[in-house]
């Protein structure tokens, strides 16, 4: 699975790359959802892929023991390999022999054991290629019975939307009325099932004069900007792709309203941030 655009719209933030499988922990198979909690999320007891090879950091002088664990279809979690840890050791080197899922559990020098820890281990390639995702799926004899097919239902990313506004002076020597602004959020049907119903935008007064790209804009431009405005919305929206809310502009300076509408973030740039000249 290799999908880099796809990381940019989902809630996986800096885990780049999952396990995905049928087999469960005590060796069956499960033939509902590939997923622990029905959406891949980083809150999912999902794994991250490993290379085969990998240094564990350790506490010095905590653990003696190690013990890898891996599951094997119909038998479940099985011991694997037993490795002494020296009280000097501040990391583990493991090896596995062959791809799967593998438990670790490090036991303590007083004999209690740690939390135990469940990673998948695949082969070099695998690991370090770009790839989103390494599905494994284990069939018995029911597959010819009974057709299955396999959902990974995956979250949006979300963010709160943030507008800065930049006002400018008016290039005649003329009164500047009182000016006020608001923004309008429409979920634009017919894709308001896929989108919050209702968004407000609320002023934010008291931001940081050199939040974000502010800092260049007011070098080039500071004796130009009458006011810098910063409307953020008071719930996060989803990214989705080819998908995106209607937000409207609306400006009302004296008897004059003006309305525009806006741009919206772009997925592919991992930022929720738009400036705008008014």
């Amino acid at each position: 699975m290799k999908n880099l655009f796809f990381e940019s719209i989902s809630a996986l933030e800096n885990i780049k790359q999952f396990y995905f499988t049928n087999l469960k922990s005590d060796g069956s198979i499960d033939n509902t959802l590939m997923t622990a909690n029905a959406q891949l999320s980083v809150a999912d007891a999902l794994f991250p892929v490993l290379p085969e090879r990998v240094f564990l950091p350790i506490e010095k002088g905590k653990y003696k023991r190690l013990t890898l664990n891996m599951v094997k279809p119909e038998i479940g979690m099985s011991e694997i390999q037993v490795i002494d840890v020296k009280l000097s050791q501040e990391s583990i080197e493991v090896s596995v022999a062959q791809p799967g899922i593998y438990k670790l559990v490090f036991e303590k020098v007083d004999g209690s054991t740690s939390d135990e820890v469940k990673n998948y281990f695949s082969s070099e390639a695998y690991s370090f290629g770009s790839y989103f995702a390494v599905v494994e799926l284990f069939l018995d004899n029911s597959i010819h019975s009974n057709p299955v097919d396999y959902l990974i239902p995956i979250s949006h990313r979300l963010a709160k939307w943030r507008y800065y506004l930049v006002e400018y002076k008016a290039k005649k020597d003329t009164t500047v009325g009182d000016v006020k602004i608001s923004l309008e959020y429409d979920r634009n049907v017919p894709f308001g099932d896929k989108l919050p119903a209702n968004v407000n935008f609320k002023e934010i007064t008291n931001f940081p004069a050199k939040a974000a790209k502010w800092t260049k804009i007011n070098e080039r431009n500071d004796k130009n900007i009458l006011k810098m405005h910063l409307y953020e919305s008071e719930q996060a929206i989803p990214f989705l792709e080819n998908i995106a809310p209607v937000i409207t502009l609306k400006k009302s300076e004296d008897s004059l309203i003006t309305t525009a509408k806006l741009p919206v973030p772009a997925p592919e740039t991992f930022d929720a941030t738009i400036f705008i000249n008014i």
